[in-house]
């Protein structure tokens, strides 16, 4: 069940149409088994961990796909981007608890690990910007 999910999730990521409402509902069930034992544990051990870990090595290996083929402010926009798409899914089938494990983790991968690479982009990061708007700020 568990591989189940983490693979309709992977292929909504990718762009495929899944059925939220059947993820929705298992999620459902794994918290409501978590709540008969007065513990997350089970939504937590069977789903959010293993969800959390896939979803780290998916932005890791997504974060190097982009920036390889995007400028920084292209690449930003792809993070918030994906931020939403999480946010999304958190709201439609996901524990709320979820919400801030799974931004943390997007930002880890997507903004934190690349900070420098981010700044640094030779003709569109984060200094050439700055640099660009106070050239554009003088000319007026």
């Amino acid at each position: 069940m568990k591989n189940l999910l983490l693979e309709l999730v992977d292929k909504e990521r990718k762009g495929e149409i899944v059925d939220r409402g059947a993820i929705q509902s298992t999620c459902k069930m794994l918290m409501c088994l978590s709540l008969s034992s007065s513990k997350r544990d089970v939504y937590e051990e069977d789903f959010e961990r293993p969800f959390l870990q896939m979803s780290r090595e998916f932005y890791k290996a997504e974060s190097q796909k982009l920036l390889a083929e995007n400028s920084a402010p292209v690449y930003l926009r792809k993070v918030e981007a994906r931020l939403v798409e999480e946010l999304e899914r958190t709201h439609h089938y996901l524990d709320p608890s979820t919400e801030s494990r799974i931004t943390k983790v997007v930002e880890d991968e997507l903004i934190k690990e690349h900070m420098s690479t981010i700044v640094d982009m030779e003709n569109s990061g984060v200094i050439h910007m700055l640099k660009n708007i106070r050239v554009e700020g003088n000319t007026s």
